[in-house]
């Protein structure tokens, strides 16, 4: 059992963008997010969400700041969503 006989607190704490990345490099093409006929992979929502991220940084988007999200439900949000935790800010999620 990995972490066997270490102390639980001195175990690092993965960050949200730390399991995207290990989640596709382990399950790759294979499906995550479905929204009607749209299907996306591990992959593709890793690659998608570090350009979003990049995005937020290069507006000075930094760890700690609130970044209001107003958008329907699709797969626009659990992307804007990982993306926005990947930048280390928190999102605001405003109702539409």
């Amino acid at each position: 059992m990995p972490g066997a006989g270490i102390p639980q607190d001195s175990l690092p704490t993965p960050n949200i963008g730390h399991l995207v990345r290990q989640a596709a490099t382990r399950f790759g093409t294979r499906e995550l997010l479905r929204f009607g006929d749209l299907r996306l992979s591990f992959e593709h929502v890793e690659r998608r969400t570090n350009q979003l991220a990049n995005v937020l940084r290069a507006h000075a988007v930094t760890r700690g700041d609130r970044v209001a999200l107003m958008l329907p439900n699709g797969v626009d949000f659990p992307l804007a969503w990982l993306a926005i935790a990947k930048a280390g800010a928190v999102m605001v999620p405003l109702n539409v």
